[in-house]
């Protein structure tokens, strides 16, 4: 019995190993599957289809058909994960000369179960708009290469809540002051996205398509469906109300979700009260039970949700790194990950570094949101936090991910009660000076990739 190994170099796919339950093919550039001439999409109707990408560069590129039409979408490949193309998914590759794939799929795939959805020249010219900036994951990916080491640019990202106050008062107003403000996507409310109807939403994720802006989501539960309850018609609601933010979400190509999606946010024990480490324990089995369903649906519908670590006066579940990871853990699920905020870090962890590289050693990053010790843009102002650490570690770790600006500056609004801010933090600032303060604080996170902190 020997070892053996297979290989193709010359154009398109070829199978190099079958045994009768699976079968492993290469797949190469060829000019058909070029930016400028693809035409055509296929689908598979019996079988998954796998992809992993070894070199070079490949977007998928797919489409759904809903109410008569199609609707298009775009994931840029990472080397080395693995990407399932479901069963009936109207597909294609698009790839630059030296890419090279490796193909995973049934060895009864072929032309006999599968379908070709030729694309009218409108539909191809849609398709192709998607690429140079690929939504991958819910946010706009920046295929740039040459600085930052080797690592693709940080996608940098503003907090919706940011422009409650400053003068923008529609969702077009938003998402335009989002892009202006040079942004790679928009985090909208997850909360706010679910309660409207398919048209409006459709209505937002053309909009952002048009800006060239991608789309994530932040936002957990309330006391009515907090799913960490003792009470289990209050963590059935919950658990409900997720399922329907993931579908809903799903339908806007958003596939990350973060937030306090563990528990109420600013949920806490009464004043005086006595809160014992059993009580902790009972609402932390209530939250993974809960969480364990939710997941199940966010696997179905590729969404990944990302509990939100917050500090001690805005929850008493997860304050620190290690906690998220324990119970992202505990849900058994890959759908689960953590998001790590600075402003919170600030608060409760030793050392943010080492926070950091303990979510990185669990494959458990989802998400970063930063702003300053005061809440608000870094890079505005004077500052005593270690962004240069902070920086430094996610480069070191090799973070290529998201990147959320999350400022709160403007006093008197029901956000602001939330929050705790007391006080004028925009320095009397007008809309223009709001998104001039985005485009500093960008600037300032991608200076530390571009020129490693320094």
């Amino acid at each position: 019995m020997k070892i053996q190994s297979f290989e193709y170099t010359g154009e398109g796919m070829r199978r190099v190993y079958e045994n009768g339950q699976w079968t492993v093919g290469i797949k190469n550039y060829k000019p058909a599957n070029d930016k400028s001439l693809f035409n055509e999409l296929e689908r598979h109707n019996e079988t998954d289809e796998l992809f992993v990408l070894i070199s070079g560069a490949c977007t998928l590129v797919y489409a759904e058909e809903m109410d008569g039409k199609m609707k298009f979408g775009a994931v840029s490949m990472e080397m080395g994960k693995v990407y399932n193309i479901p069963q009936g998914l109207w597909h294609n590759t698009i790839t630059v000369p030296g890419t090279r794939m490796v193909l995973i799929e049934d060895p009864g795939t072929g032309m006999s179960n599968s379908d070709i959805y030729h694309l009218g020249a409108g539909e191809a010219g849609e398709l192709r708009s998607l690429i140079p900036k690929v939504i991958s994951g819910g946010y706009i990916q920046n295929m740039t290469p040459g600085a930052g080491g080797g690592l693709r640019m940080w996608k940098v990202g503003i907090h919706n809540c940011y422009w409650i106050g400053s003068g923008c008062e529609s969702m077009d107003q938003v998402l335009e002051a989002s892009a202006g403000s040079g942004v790679d996507y928009l985090e909208v409310s997850a909360a706010a996205m679910e309660g409207l109807d398919p048209g409006q939403r459709e209505r937002i994720r053309q909009k952002a398509l048009g800006l060239g802006l991608g789309l994530s989501a932040n936002g957990g539960f309330g006391p009515e469906t907090d799913i960490a309850s003792d009470d289990p018609a209050v963590r059935r609601r919950g658990i409900e109300l997720a399922k329907r933010i993931i579908e809903g979400l799903s339908r806007m190509d958003i596939t990350s979700w973060s937030g306090v999606a563990y528990g109420a946010w600013k949920m806490l024990p009464a004043p005086g009260s006595i809160f014992t480490a059993d009580h902790k324990k009972q609402a932390w089995e209530h939250s993974v039970n809960s969480l364990k369903e939710i997941l199940r649906t966010a696997g179905d519908y590729q969404v990944t949700l990302s509990l939100e670590v917050v500090n001690r006066y805005e929850h008493y579940l997860l304050n620190t790194a290690e906690e998220g990871v324990r119970m992202a853990e505990e849900t058994e699920s890959c759908f689960c990950k953590v998001l790590l905020d600075s402003f919170h870090m600030n608060i409760e962890e030793d050392d943010m570094g080492e926070a950091i590289r303990h979510a990185y050693l669990h494959d458990k990053i989802g998400e970063i949101h930063i702003g300053e010790a005061n809440r608000r843009v870094p890079g505005t102002g004077k500052s005593h936090m270690d962004w240069t650490g902070l920086f430094g570690t996610l480069r070191d770790i090799g973070y290529e991910g998201m990147i959320t600006l999350e400022p709160f500056l403007v006093q008197g609004l029901p956000i602001s009660s939330k929050i705790c801010v007391w006080r004028d933090l925009s320095r009397q600032a007008d809309p223009e000076a709001f998104a001039d303060m985005i485009r500093t604080g960008a600037g300032f996170v991608r200076g530390f990739w571009a020129a490693d902190g320094k």
